[in-house]
């Protein structure tokens, strides 16, 4: 559908359990991905290799490669952790065993970096015809890496700016690609989509979603006061 989205590597629950005898096989698996970049995503070779994070290693001086590591199934940033090799399978087991009784696949991503964005997607319910809220940035603490489950829901400990800081040109690429993924996924109503704008302005999607959060401080009511969008009209 050329919607950019991040390349990965996904390890089941039994390779995570016995991960002293498959820990080879997943590292050849992830190396196998930074030397082949498939253009399949819309993106080019060349963005796709310098995609991936790195972070100099005290001792060596060498560049890690930087991973997130998730739950395949899982929300609200539960179970991510942002680690190198050194530290895969402690994150594996994290993020299989985030859901207690429970073992899931886990999704072995490149770390994307960027100006990280979150779009909701309506339904005008009298053309049927879909259209895109102005975008939020959001902006997470650097210290975490990434925007976790407190910043996202715990009041004062993220940054979220509505409508995003970008061009017009920008804000209209992230909607027109958000309108895009709810119709390939082919979601009904409304979504909210998140993503990435790379320093090379490539969209890219990491988590498209059937539903928005109705706090009076989500996402979707700041971005429809935007368009001067009441609670009452978004609502009815």
């Amino acid at each position: 559908a050329g919607i950019a989205t991040p390349r990965f590597v996904a390890v089941e629950p039994y390779e995570i359990a016995d991960f002293a005898n498959y820990q080879q096989s997943i590292l050849e698996r992830l190396e196998k991905l930074e030397r082949h970049p498939s253009t399949s995503s819309g993106r080019t070779e060349r963005e796709l290799s310098a995609a991936f994070t790195t972070e100099p290693d005290e001792v060596s001086g060498r560049a890690e490669i930087e991973y997130v590591v998730k739950p395949y199934n899982e929300g609200s940033s539960l179970g991510i952790s942002i680690v190198t090799k050194d530290n895969l399978e402690q994150a594996l087991k994290k993020a299989c065993y985030i859901e207690s009784g429970k073992k899931k696949r886990v999704l072995v991503e490149e770390k994307i970096t960027g100006m990280e964005f979150t779009c909701i997607v309506l339904t005008d319910y009298k053309t049927g015809k879909l259209f895109a809220l102005p975008p939020t940035e959001s902006i997470a603490n650097t210290e975490v890496g990434f925007f976790d489950y407190e910043q996202k829901y715990m009041p004062g400990k993220g940054i979220k700016r509505t409508p995003a800081r970008c061009s017009a040109e920008i804000t209209e690429r992230i909607q027109e690609t958000c309108i895009k993924v709810m119709q390939t996924l082919e979601f009904t109503t409304m979504c909210r989509i998140d993503g990435f704008v790379t320093n090379d302005n490539e969209i890219v999607i990491i988590d498209p979603n059937t539903f928005s959060g109705m706090a009076p401080s989500s996402y979707i009511f700041n971005q429809a006061a935007e368009i001067n969008m009441s609670p009452a009209q978004l609502i009815n």
